[in-house]
């Protein structure tokens, strides 16, 4: 299985922390570690993955000078040279032969994923997606409505009353079928600015299960803003 980090945005909303380096590499805690850091060590712990691949755009010579001290050679950056124009599937778009060679999983760069996503990830045979459930949602964060433990719809824009819980960004693709279509509409979709959840509505749409795997909120934490980066300083210290 191969693991794809996509880290190629310049975390807009972050800009007074981003100017000089790439979100991933913000540092979290008092170790000094990187977002990124944070999840590779968590990944090759688990002995999940054969590969990992991190997609990279904005200053991707830090990414790539960050990743040299590991010293292994199944970690490697991809280059996205449309980062500035378009949206995150064409990241996706550069590792879309790799993605139908072999089942993998997906998640975004600016999250931190504790151990026990992987834990789980052993346990899983399906296509699905992680989510958790919230008291409180946040009206960027990606919402899901779920139908038979089967998401029915992904989006930013579902209302109060219809929330089953919000996108973690933790992606499995299993099997070859679904993957080609994944990847089909990655290839359709590579030039726009649409979320890459959006890819999994187009895959509900044709029928095709898209399973979830409930986490609590306190195994995840997405950093957008210098809020979010200030609130987990305060609480993990």
């Amino acid at each position: 299985m191969n693991l794809f980090i996509l880290a190629a945005g310049k975390g807009k909303r972050l800009k007074a922390m981003t100017k000089h380096i790439p979100k991933p590499l913000i540092t979290i805690g008092t170790n000094g570690m990187t977002i990124l850091e944070h999840n590779i060590n968590h990944a090759l712990a688990s002995q999940c993955f054969d590969q990992i691949t991190v997609i990279t755009g904005y200053k991707s010579h830090m990414i790539d000078q960050c990743l040299a001290k590991y010293q292994t050679a199944n970690i490697n950056t991809v280059f996205n040279d449309m980062y500035r124009e378009n949206g995150p599937i064409s990241s996706l778009s550069q590792i879309e032969r790799t993605i139908k060679e072999e089942d993998c999983v997906i998640i975004n760069g600016d999250t931190l994923y504790d151990p026990m996503f992987y834990n789980h990830l052993k346990e899983q045979t399906n296509t699905g997606l992680y989510y958790s459930k919230k008291e409180l949602y946040q009206q960027d964060e990606v919402k899901v409505t779920i139908l038979n433990q089967n998401i029915q719809y992904a989006s930013k824009n579902i209302t109060l009353d219809e929330i089953d819980g919000v996108s973690t960004g933790f992606v499995i693709l299993k099997g070859l079928a679904v993957r080609e279509r994944f990847c089909y509409y990655v290839d359709k979709m590579s030039t726009t600015n649409y979320m890459w959840h959006e890819i999994i509505n187009k895959l509900i749409q044709e029928g095709l299960s898209f399973c979830t795997f409930e986490i609590g909120e306190e195994y995840w934490y997405e950093i957008d803003t210098v809020h979010d980066y200030n609130k987990y300083q305060l609480l993990k210290g």
